[in-house]
């Protein structure tokens, strides 16, 4: 919701303070109102004034356009997660640039030897993505990523210098593996 700079015969005033609380929204000038106020179509606010929004959820803030302003949410729940949006799941199709191979005593993460050789990372090098240098790969039964076995936290720097990470486990379950997809094509291979 973006404000007008001029009055038409269709825009509402919107009173707010210098938290940008928005106080009141009228069609006429409020002369005893020591609260700033600007100009917004009335389609744009239409929910205040029917009562769908409340003033309190909204704040009025400057946009970058002297004199124009936009109103907008004061909380935003980014944390809107779920399993769909977060995680992966490793399949065993096609030829993956990271590998994983499974047996009945242990697991084996290693890169291709593309994605190898594009990375130019060498041994003992320090690598990093998103704030982490080790990727994350989360153990669960059979197609339930909400069941979480274990996680097994793998070095990138180990990855993508062509080390294999092998990690010794018993599955006493028949298990899936799922991740945080920082590369393009993972590949789950039954041994």
């Amino acid at each position: 919701m973006i404000s007008l700079i001029e009055p038409t015969d269709t825009t509402r005033l919107v009173y707010f303070d210098d938290s940008g609380s928005i106080k009141t929204i009228t069609g006429r000038m409020l002369e005893d109102s020591e609260d700033t106020f600007t100009y917004f179509e009335f389609e744009d606010i239409v929910d205040f004034i029917d009562g769908t929004k409340k003033f309190t959820d909204f704040a009025v803030t400057r946009t970058d356009k002297p004199l124009v302003f936009e109103i907008v949410k004061k909380k935003v729940n980014v944390r809107q997660r779920n399993v769909k949006n977060q995680i992966h799941k490793i399949t065993e199709d096609g030829d993956g640039e990271i590998i994983i191979e499974v047996s009945d005593t242990q697991m084996t993460f290693y890169a291709n030897d593309d994605l190898v050789k594009k990375s130019g990372v060498k041994k003992n090098q320090s690598v990093s993505f998103a704030g982490t240098d080790r990727h994350p790969f989360f153990i669960t039964h059979k197609d339930k990523p909400d069941f979480l076995i274990s996680t097994a936290l793998v070095s990138f720097s180990d990855l993508l210098s062509g080390e294999k990470v092998t990690i010794n486990y018993e599955h006493k379950y028949d298990v899936s593996i799922y991740t945080k997809q920082y590369f393009d094509t993972y590949t789950l291979r039954r041994a």
